[in-house]
């Protein structure tokens, strides 16, 4: 819960996260800020979950890029009466 609360508000990641979790964080924001992960980073996470969940993890990234470039796109509302659980940042 500590690391979505750190997400959701661009404050740094909590210090006491497990290995693994750690490596998923730091491959996902390196992959999404530099469009690029270091080979230290890649070994990491590939230590914990191999090449293949690699991929799977890199899959995931993709579709979910994809389904909130679409909603972006179409300006899909939320349903009447609820709020957005991020501010966008612009």
């Amino acid at each position: 819960m500590a690391l979505i609360k750190a997400i959701a508000n661009q404050t740094p990641k909590p210090k006491n996260l497990p290995a693994d979790v750690n490596s998923v964080f730091e491959f996902c924001n390196e992959l999404i800020q530099t469009r690029k992960v270091s080979d230290s980073t890649f070994a990491e996470v590939t230590k914990h979950f191999g090449e293949r969940g690699v991929v799977d993890l890199m899959a995931t990234m993709s579709y979910y890029t994809l389904v909130s470039m679409s909603l972006n796109v179409d300006a899909y509302p939320l349903p009447d009466g609820v709020a957005p659980e991020l501010a966008a940042k612009h």
